[in-house]
């Protein structure tokens, strides 16, 4: 089987010393930081993840195809440097029965290196053309290090950390009305060690914004580093909510409701809770 390090592919842009290129990337003639044209950037790292995916959708039928479902996250780290070179490495992080995430780093090297951006890619493999079109199955990876392999164990300890943090603030009882996001910056390999921490980042007439950082630390404690960031939104509510439930059941069971939720309009339905 494949491994995702067995999915990469590299690219450079020679800025330095392409004069020619340089002055396409640069936004204006001045020596300004952050003078990179990200927009054109963007261009060039989508077509590197197009070009990583379909490799790897080809190894299954020749006559496959790639489409983005998704541009998932691109997160700009340093301003970027419109001298200095630009080196883009991608690679397969997971692949599903037809989509597959690139996860695809943006640096600049030289004697003290750069992390300019991360970018995460959703890409999905068909075949066919028109209305023939369809998706099809691709190999899957073999994940030796077994990364991310408790991406859903640690949401889990992500919400039920924001709801005591939220339990302390709220008077009567907080509800999960919302999740905002949950970014995957770094993987998470076995024998790391995660450290969560939360805090309160808005609060409104009846709502809470609970924020849930949470760190990797490997198991020699050399490295730390950021791996999620989540952030939950909750409604404090009173008796009164459940008051409209009984009610509700009350009326489904004597017949005196407008037919089933199935039948009437999503939006003519009452909203059990306060807006935010």
């Amino acid at each position: 089987m494949v491994r995702p390090i067995d999915t990469s592919l590299e690219q450079r842009l020679p800025l330095s010393t392409d004069v020619a290129l340089q002055r396409r990337f640069m936004v204006v003639k001045e020596p300004l930081p952050g003078n990179v044209r990200y927009g054109l950037l963007l261009e060039v790292v989508d077509k590197l993840a197009e070009e990583v995916a379909l490799r790897h959708a080809r190894r299954t039928d020749p006559q496959a195809y790639v489409v983005m479902a998704a541009i998932e996250k691109v997160a700009l780290r340093t301003p970027g440097d419109v001298n200095r070179d630009i080196e883009l490495k991608a690679r397969l992080n997971w692949v599903g029965k037809s989509s597959m995430e690139v996860g695809i780093r943006v640096e600049q090297p030289g004697s003290a290196p750069t992390h300019m951006a991360s970018c995460y890619f959703t890409m999905v493999a068909r075949v066919g053309e028109g209305d023939e079109a369809r998706s099809v199955a691709v190999e899957p990876l073999e994940y030796l290090e077994a990364i991310d392999a408790s991406r859903r164990d640690k949401a889990r300890r992500a919400y039920e950390l924001a709801t005591i943090r939220a339990e302390e603030l709220a008077p009567n009882r907080p509800v999960i009305v919302r999740v905002n996001r949950i970014n995957f910056l770094q993987p998470v390999r076995i024998g790391d060690k995660l450290r969560l921490v939360s805090r309160v980042v808005y609060t409104g007439r009846t709502s809470v914004t609970v924020q849930v950082t949470i760190e990797r630390i490997s198991w020699d404690r050399v490295t730390r580093a950021l791996c999620n960031t989540c952030v939950f939104m909750f409604v404090n509510v009173d008796e009164r909510m459940y008051r409209w439930h009984q009610r509700l059941k009350a009326r489904r069971a004597a017949g005196q409701g407008h037919g089933t939720r199935r039948e009437r309009p999503y939006a003519q339905w009452p909203t059990p809770m306060p807006e935010p």
